[in-house]
């Protein structure tokens, strides 16, 4: 049985890995695998939450690369929302819903 579960990853994969080019399209990949494990065991319902605007953090100040950040995270949300899609095609029986904590912040 599934009990009602909240999990809210990627963020701490973006602190120290500012200089890889692909590093959102590895997280996504790896938020994708585990919203398929989660299927995998009975997940019926899944509300996914995107990454909110990291350069409006004062701990993100001392990366100086406010540009870099803003980057990395609107390539998370987009490839993040791409692959939403491709689940609910993959997984029509299956209801999953992006929570835009981005636009509600920024």
């Amino acid at each position: 049985m599934i009990y009602q579960t909240s999990y809210w990853a990627g963020q701490n994969d973006y602190y120290y890995n500012l200089a890889l080019a692909l590093v959102a399209s590895i997280v996504v990949k790896s938020l994708i695998k585990e919203i398929h494990d989660l299927i995998q065991i009975g997940a019926k319902h899944i509300l996914i939450v995107n990454l909110p605007p990291f350069d409006a953090y004062p701990a993100t100040a001392i990366f100086n690369a406010p540009d870099i950040l803003k980057k990395l995270i609107h390539d998370h949300n987009t490839n993040l929302a791409n692959s939403i899609r491709t689940l609910q095609t993959n997984y029509p029986r299956i209801t999953f819903k992006l929570f835009d904590i981005h636009s509600l912040i920024s």
